[in-house]
């Protein structure tokens, strides 16, 4: 009797188990690390502006032509 050789077994799915893994500990490690900064038992140096006061917007006038040559100024 000859032995006959069976196709490789195809894989039509993906497998995302590990993905999720990762994805959870992630949130873990994210969740954890807000918390404690909320709590304060992990300080945190925020930086302070020199001048408080409203910012000056400056409305500026933009436009566009194009010449003959199609280049735009």
């Amino acid at each position: 009797m000859a032995k006959c050789k069976k196709a490789p077994k195809r894989f039509d799915q993906i497998n995302v188990i590990p993905f999720i893994d990762i994805m959870l500990v992630l949130l873990v490690m994210v969740l954890t690390t807000a918390t404690f900064i909320k709590q304060g038992i992990i300080p945190v140096d925020l930086p302070e502006a020199k001048k408080s006061g409203q910012r000056r917007e400056e409305k500026r006038d933009h436009s566009l032509c194009q010449c003959q040559r199609r280049t735009l100024f």
